[in-house]
């Protein structure tokens, strides 16, 4: 696919006046393309542009991955190192359409990072087909799966969801913050409360007590005190959360994650 100029004077003029912190090495010249000169012109190209990249000018590092698109129109490498530069800056929209013309079969790191567009575009859908790519690429690749596993709990799509976290729990792989979060999110949701509060308990472990968090757990134990309440109830807290006494109130939610500091 032959470059868009419009796609590169886009991002030209988005990237112009972005610069990075301390300049970065210089980047070693890779090994030159055994094809022809000008795909060898090309790679030479690509590489000068990593190098201005590294440097914070990006304005130059455009410059570069548009000569190397001229010399070379068949290779999506410039169209994809530029839209990591705009993801990285937050120009997510302009970034998409970069990383969607370069996309490349088998491309993990590409595939990962148009997935992290779409999410951060609230396109979950269009997420959550990538990721799913991505997951039969490498099965055992942690970031992928968890973040399916999320994205297909926000959209809904439980039962595939729970699935995947339970490959993530039978294989022993460290699960993060974000994806304990959104399985406490579902728990909530189908009255899983003891679970609800467990998932929270282990996010915040991992990530840090959030706003989000903090106000999730208070209505996990608010609904748990409900329902200890109700006439035939067992008051007595389920076991294994984890959880100090003071917890059980509602109002001491965040000092129970904070491991009972004020």
């Amino acid at each position: 696919m032959a470059p868009s100029h419009a796609l590169f004077a886009l991002a030209f003029g988005l990237l112009a006046s972005c610069q990075v912190g301390a300049p970065g090495p210089a980047v070693d010249s890779a090994l030159a393309w055994n094809v022809n000169e000008r795909r060898a012109q090309a790679h030479r190209a690509w590489a000068k542009g990593l190098d201005r990249r590294a440097r914070g000018d990006f304005a130059a590092a455009v410059e570069s991955f548009l000569e190397a698109a001229e010399l070379d129109p068949t290779s999506v490498i410039p169209r994809r190192e530029i839209g990591r530069m705009l993801l990285a800056v937050g120009h997510n929209e302009e970034a998409l359409l970069f990383l969607v013309s370069a996309r490349r079969e088998g491309d993990f790191r590409g595939l990962l990072e148009l997935s992290i567009c779409h999410r951060r575009l609230g396109n979950y859908a269009g997420a959550i087909s990538v990721l799913t790519e991505l997951h039969s690429l490498r099965p055992y690749e942690k970031l992928p799966l968890l973040q399916l596993h999320a994205l297909l709990l926000l959209e809904g799509r439980a039962h595939e969801g729970l699935a995947l976290f339970k490959q993530v729990v039978d294989r022993e792989l460290p699960a993060w913050s974000f994806s304990h979060e959104a399985h406490g999110d579902f728990q909530l949701r189908t009255g899983s409360l003891e679970g609800a509060l467990q998932s929270y308990v282990q996010a915040s472990k991992l990530g840090g007590l959030t706003e989000s968090l903090e106000r999730k757990t208070a209505l996990a134990l608010r609904r748990i005190a409900t329902r200890a309440s109700l006439p035939g109830s067992d008051p007595a807290p389920r076991p294994g959360l984890g959880l100090p006494a003071s917890s059980r109130a509602p109002e001491t939610s965040g000092r129970a994650l904070r491991g009972g500091r004020p």
